[in-house]
């Protein structure tokens, strides 16, 4: 609707630097894209998991014509998952994912381009009893900078730095 610094109807006012935009809906997105998983007890202690899921959902029909053949906004084309699971003994349960997001757009006219990232979540579980465990959980591992947003002035939103909690369990 406008750049700032100026008052916009209906936004009010906008700093130097910033933007208005209003968002409308789109008529018509195709979303081809295939999925791939494979899995395996490697031994009995021992569970692999691996995905990848290719996407890409392009604008086919909108009122703003520019928008056509762009693809969603916040939607990576591209992401690599992997887990390991590993029990060393009755009690315990050690995992492991990775995961990695391709490029993805901030704004509809995939202007804004929000950086890939590769985050590692590990976990250590132990099992008390059948009805209650405590475990060890760590988000974001190695404390990658993860992209959310961007503003049109460069302005970057970050998501969660690395996270740990502590868990318990309870089954009825």
């Amino acid at each position: 609707i406008g750049f700032g610094p100026g008052t916009f109807d209906p936004g009010g006012f906008i700093p130097a630097g910033g933007v208005l935009r209003q968002r409308k809906n789109i008529d018509l997105v195709s979303a081809p894209g295939v999925e791939l998983t494979a899995a395996c007890q490697v031994v009995p202690q021992v569970f692999v998991r691996t995905s990848y899921l290719y996407t890409a959902p392009r604008i086919d029909r909108a009122a703003e014509r520019e928008l056509i053949g762009n693809l969603l906004p916040q939607t990576p084309e591209h992401v690599v998952t992997g887990a390991l699971e590993w029990k060393p003994g009755s009690h315990w349960l050690l995992t492991a994912e990775a995961r990695y997001s391709g490029r993805q757009f901030e704004d509809d006219q995939n202007a804004i381009a929000l950086a890939p990232f590769f985050t590692i979540d590990a976990a250590a579980f132990y099992e008390f009893s059948g009805a209650f465990s405590a475990g060890l959980k760590v988000e974001n591992l190695l404390d990658a900078e993860i992209e959310t947003g961007k503003s049109a002035d460069g302005l970057v939103s970050i998501g969660a730095p690395r996270l740990v909690t502590l868990q318990l369990r309870f089954r009825l």
